[in-house]
């Protein structure tokens, strides 16, 4: 719900008179406030920054193959797996044994007894039911407080060895609450963010920068700590300068917080919390559209040290203007020591399309939501068994078609993946809907909220004839465009919720198929027990009203749904307005921002893929499975991103993808200089789209990316997936015969890239690099195949500079330093090239 109220104007009122009786030269005038809607947001943006660990480091069981880009940090990582005792089986055994060794868990009992120090092993700890590959979560705490930004992630294989490892845990002295201060801010050491517009200005070096340090007073309250970040991040300059003017006394701090209601919060992953008084819930926060969720933790400072601070989540989810952050602020100071945004764009940086975007902001959006004020209907259930459902039918713009230019919608026989949706698009446990709902996505028209449509009108309902349910709806827009006729896309909703609910519905199958199960965090409303916590099926919401231009994804920590926003784009004048929801690739980079996320880390813990370089990665991530997906034929080579939507045929990316360096230059070192993420993720989508062409031209293409299903022809399912006699007569002589995984291998270049790829998200630290995700890469092919394709991966990720002597030094909380490109490949794989070509 959105804040408002009288409540709301009289805080404004009650902290400006505070303000101006302190401060009489204020330059903020009582009746400004009144006339200003303070809490409506004057522009889109999105802060996402944190400390850089001093202690980060992985191990992966790829890695002795290169130079070691970690130094001794990896060194020791591997002294620590080598010291693993042998009768250590169970791998939550092994996990807690690492993370003693990482923590100095050990050192500290032996100087005496500690109970201050804690490691527990989070309950969405999981052994992969196909892979057999078990996954490990430990996280720390100190005095009872979690270490926020401290955890250990594990993957042993089913032959018991360790596969990888990352931990971030803390390793210091215990911290003392007085010690934590300022200094270091002062100097000099102060975090910096970027303001990242969605469609900003193309040049990097005009963002400006911004000290984010609060006012010396201090925020051992949660309530001061959501109005120091509050000043920072709403967008609307009267609420800032108020918010700022209220934290800098401590009068008009009160005054401020006075109005926002706390109540407790009891539980953490489960569990009592250890101490009282650690979370809270703060209602009426101005700014904010909901409960703000605050929590004591401990957060690294990036320099060996602990700051004491507030971890809040913080919901600003106005009708233009969404961003969910999750961010912490040191109790002493009131610093932002590090913030991230839920809430990931389709389009940003240099390739914005500015001017469009100046439309619709300072304004609410033209189509407001109705489904936002409606009423909710009761409950009723049309048909009451998935049986009852004869054939389905949708009338779509199936893949791989990218956009209405490269086919016409057709006539698909509704199905679903038996493995990955048992029970049909349409089904919850035993209620069965006859309009675009299920257990994987919600898909309605125009809506803008985390909220599910309390209007159901809004999304499309099925035709229900003799038993068969057919969504055939009519899609004026090509008769339109070619007479150069406007056409409000409003006018065949129906046709974009349905296209919408297909696209979604068929990615929860496709990749539940290569691992992005309920045990790994996806989006579903009902999950098996113990197979994840469900109640978090996609919200998808077609030409939504939140604006134009663009499209969105939120992804909360698991059993939380996820929400799409498809956007309406008008980019050309006097042309037909296009639908985001009939360009495939579009839809493919937002579902994957869901999956990258909850595939990074724990899927508790949506900041993985934060900042930096890991924030550039998930947008990576999201451009290159579209390609994948929407590929047609094994030789095509350029794919642009949004061509269709933004009437420009290289897309709203600096290049095309391509494997051709010329026409995409792009390599490792091209990041430097780069900040925003978009711009970042188009080098990691390069990278990976040089590794994914070497696997095709290596084993082929096949033109469907669905598994067979495990009770299919032994010949189709051998046409897929090779055999385990074919696995080991082509693995390397140093895999001695063995893998770390029962997955099934895919037979094909292109099935393969995928397989590897989820696997490697999985692998991969909480929070990773390029060089990170690389060796997440290497270490997940490895335990997949044995190590079959690892010179050939290789030899790809250095044609982008990310052999094995690259670096990066001087990282910065927003993802800086200099990066130094490698096109060497390890010393082993020089001689297995040269045999191969």
């Amino acid at each position: 719900m959105i804040l408002l109220g009288r409540t709301h104007l009289a805080l404004v009122a009650a902290v400006a008179l505070a303000i101006l009786s302190a401060a009489p030269s204020s330059s903020i005038k009582l009746h400004e406030l009144h006339k200003s809607n303070v809490f409506s947001p004057t522009g889109r943006r999105s802060l996402n920054f944190g400390a850089v660990h001093a202690r980060q480091r992985s191990y992966m069981h790829a890695e002795t193959l290169h130079s070691d880009h970690a130094g001794a940090a990896l060194q020791q990582s591997h002294h620590h797996v080598s010291a693993i005792p042998t009768h250590l089986k169970d791998p939550t055994h092994i996990a807690l044994y690492l993370a003693e060794l990482e923590s100095a868990h050990r050192e500290m009992l032996q100087q005496g007894p500690d109970g201050s120090r804690k490691l527990r092993v989070l309950p969405e700890s999981y052994t992969d039911d196909i892979s057999g590959i078990s996954r490990i979560f430990v996280k720390q705490s100190i005095n009872g407080i979690d270490v926020d930004d401290a955890s250990l992630q594990l993957l042993v294989g089913t032959d018991g060895q360790v596969i990888s490892y990352s931990s971030t845990l803390y390793n210091g002295p215990n911290p003392v609450f007085a010690a934590v201060g300022s200094a270091s801010r002062d100097d000099g050491g102060a975090l910096y963010k970027r303001d990242q517009l969605v469609l900003g200005a193309g040049d990097e070096g005009a963002y400006q920068q911004h000290t984010l340090t609060g006012s010396k007073q201090a925020a051992r309250d949660p309530r001061y700590a959501a109005l120091y970040f509050m000043a920072h991040a709403t967008p609307n300059t009267m609420l800032a300068m108020t918010l700022q003017s209220a934290t800098a006394s401590p009068a008009a701090l009160e005054v401020a917080a006075s109005p926002i209601q706390l109540s407790p919060i009891q539980e953490r992953d489960g569990e009592p919390f250890d101490t009282a008084e650690q979370a809270g819930s703060l209602q009426s926060v101005p700014g904010t559209t909901g409960a703000v969720a605050a929590r004591r933790v401990w957060s690294q400072d990036g320099e060996g040290g602990l700051r004491l601070a507030w971890r809040l989540n913080v919901p600003m989810d106005w009708p233009d203007h969404s961003n969910f952050y999750q961010a912490t602020v040191d109790i002493e100071t009131g610093d932002i020591l590090n913030v991230h945004d839920w809430n990931k764009d389709y389009s940003g940086g240099e390739h914005d399309l500015a001017a469009n975007w100046a439309e619709v902001h300072g304004r609410p959006a033209k189509h407001q939501a109705v489904a936002d004020a409606a009423t909710q209907p009761a409950e009723v259930e049309k048909i009451s068994r998935p049986s009852d459902i004869g054939t389905l039918q949708y009338r779509v713009l199936a893949w791989p078609a990218n956009d209405p230019t490269e086919a016409n919608r057709t006539t698909v026989a509704g199905w679903a993946d038996s493995i990955a949706s048992p029970f049909g698009w349409h089904s919850v446990g035993n209620k069965t809907y006859d309009y675009t709902r299920g257990n994987n996505v919600w898909a309605s028209a125009f809506g803008t909220t985390m909220s599910p449509p309390s209007n159901r009108s809004l999304s499309a309902y099925g035709k229900l004839v003799n038993g068969d349910l057919s969504f055939i709806f009519p899609f004026d827009w090509r008769k339109a465009d070619k007479a150069h006729e406007d056409l409000a896309p409003e006018a065949y909703a129906n046709a974009s919720v349905t296209n919408l609910f297909y696209h979604v519905s068929a990615y929860h199958d496709l990749f539940h198929r290569y691992g992005f199960t309920a045990q790994s965090g996806n989006f579903e409303e009902y999950q098996e027990p113990g197979k994840g916590k469900g109640g978090d099926a996609i919200l998808a919401f077609a030409q939504s009203a939140a604006g134009i231009n663009n499209a969105d994804f939120t992804t909360p920590p698991d059993g939380q749904p996820g929400r799409m926003r498809m956007y309406k784009w008008k980019t050309v004048a006097n042309a037909t307005q296009r639908d985001g929801d009939f360009e495939a690739g579009v839809v493919l980079h937002e579902a994957t921002h869901g999956l990258s996320i909850r595939l990074t880390g724990p899927p508790s813990d949506s900041s993985c893929l934060g900042w930096g370089e890991a924030s550039g990665m998930g947008e990576g991530l999201g451009d290159i499975i579209a390609t994948i997906v929407r590929r047609r034929s094994p030789t095509r080579d350029i794919y642009p991103m949004g061509s269709w939507v933004s009437h420009n045929k290289n897309g709203i990316r600096r290049y095309p993808y391509s494997t051709n360096l010329t026409l995409s230059p792009e390599t490792y070192s091209s990041l430097n200089g780069m900040w925003e993420p978009h711009s970042i993720g188009e080098v990691w989508a390069a990278v990976l789209y040089q590794v994914e062409e070497g696997l095709r031209g290596a084993h082929g293409w096949h033109p469907n990316l669905f598994p067979p299903v495990p009770d299919s022809p032994k010949e189709k399912w051998d046409e897929f997936y090779l055999t385990e006699k074919e696995i080991i007569s082509n693995m390397p002589s140093s895999a001695k015969g063995k893998r770390a995984s029962r997955q099934p291998v895919p037979r094909h270049g292109n099935t393969l890239f995928i397989q590897v790829l989820l696997d490697a998200l999985k692998t991969q630290p909480c929070r990773p690099s390029f060089l990170t995700a690389r060796d997440a890469f290497l270490s997940a092919e490895k335990a997949l195949t044995g190590g079959r394709d690892t010179c050939l991966i290789w030899e790809r990720f250095a044609q982008r500079g990310l052999g094995t002597k690259a670096k990066n030094i001087g990282s910065t909380p927003w993802g800086g330093g200099i990066r130094t490109n490698s096109f060497e490949v390890p010393d082993l794989c020089n001689s297995t090239l040269n045999a191969l070509a």
